[in-house]
């Protein structure tokens, strides 16, 4: 019996770090963020591909819906952005690259593929 009390803390520990819930905050990154882009990212290369850069009263929006995406953290091995990405570029000239699938500053987080895909084809189709 003490055997399975033990094995359902654990269990209920690892539920619920799994669960972990992130949000970019809106305010932040709009003092904080210079310049959007929408790139083509190779995380085994690490090269990128411009697609387009978003200015003006576009980045807020694109930032506040940003914002409004759940993210989730998992654990494991690093996250790894890759294909259709934004990238960020902060006022201290430091980036971060988003993805649906981890960034390149807050690790293994992910979202609702097809949420974020909505999101960037409304700033950028082919």
């Amino acid at each position: 019996m003490k055997k399975v009390a033990v094995a359902l803390v654990i269990l209920l520990t690892l539920v619920s770090l799994c669960g972990c819930k992130y949000r970019f905050d809106y305010e932040e990154l709009v003092k904080n963020v210079q310049e959007i882009e929408i790139i083509e990212y190779n995380s085994e290369t690490e090269e990128e591909k411009l697609l387009t850069t978003i200015a003006g009263s576009v980045q807020k929006e694109l930032l506040l819906d940003l914002s409004e995406l759940d993210y989730s953290y998992f654990y494991g091995p690093p996250a790894r952005p890759d294909g259709r990405c934004i990238k960020l570029i902060y006022t201290n000239d430091s980036f971060e690259i988003i993805s649906w699938y981890g960034t390149t500053e807050k690790g293994l987080i992910n979202c609702n593929q097809i949420s974020f895909e909505e999101m960037l084809q409304k700033y950028y189709s082919d």
